[in-house]
């Protein structure tokens, strides 16, 4: 009895060990890492300058030493649209359709020393670098004719402010520094009361929506609000 209990004991060791060493190969072959940067927009609106920013999580992946299909690099975000008022009613969006790599574009001189975006993003994290971006490196922008339908979005062009939001305003700015600051939530669901509404966030209501509309809002928040309580 004792000889059988100490071979099930050993036997339960030995799985254990394989059990940690594959796990430690897992992590040493499967690279990471993760930055935060704050997006700040300011807007002049007939003389006036209106000003939102919020700070967004990004996060790297290597893959391409693991033995499995469908691996290398990868990346994703973590936040929401940053949410810029501009009175009157007036609200505009800067969206996460290009969220996950966002940084990597106006610090491609990051490049030259870094290998791999993963090498890249802990660059930026430890000297975290800011820079004005260019309107052709921005997010998709959007704004909404009426806050609470949200059938009514419309595009807006960066380089034409006015044919959104009408004579005297334009974009002033675009900033993008890396930053430690923690992930902004909330804001874009204080303005956007219907998010958390069933009768547009979930069929039938949602596929009655214009496609335009369903790929912006689809773009507006990295997690949706859990509606089924």
């Amino acid at each position: 009895m004792k000889t059988l209990v100490a071979i099930i004991v050993a036997i339960a060791a030995t799985a254990v060990a394989l059990v940690g060493a594959a796990t430690i190969w897992f992590f040493m072959v499967w690279d990471q890492a993760s930055l935060r940067y704050r997006l700040t927009y300011k807007i002049d609106v007939n003389g006036e300058v209106h000003a939102g920013s919020g700070v967004i999580e990004l996060t790297s992946e290597d893959t391409s030493n693991l033995p499995l299909p469908g691996v290398g690099f990868s990346s994703s975000a973590k936040g929401e649209a940053v949410v810029v008022y501009l009175g009157d009613g007036r609200y505009l969006f800067s969206l996460l359709n290009n969220a996950s790599n966002l940084p990597f574009k106006p610090f491609v001189a990051y490049y030259k020393g870094n290998k791999t975006p993963v090498d890249v993003t802990r660059a930026l994290r430890a000297d975290k670098p800011s820079i004005e971006l260019t309107s052709d490196q921005m997010p998709m922008l959007v704004t909404f004719a009426n806050i609470d339908d949200p059938a009514s979005v419309r595009e807006v062009d960066p380089d034409d402010f006015a044919a959104s939001f009408g004579p005297g305003v334009e974009l002033e700015s675009v900033m993008l520094e890396i930053t430690d600051e923690p992930v902004t939530v909330g804001r874009v669901q204080g303005v956007l009361s219907w998010l958390q509404d069933p009768d547009v966030m979930e069929n039938p209501g949602w596929s009655k929506l214009p496609l335009k509309s369903r790929r912006a809002i689809g773009k507006l928040l990295s997690h949706f609000p859990d509606l089924k309580g």
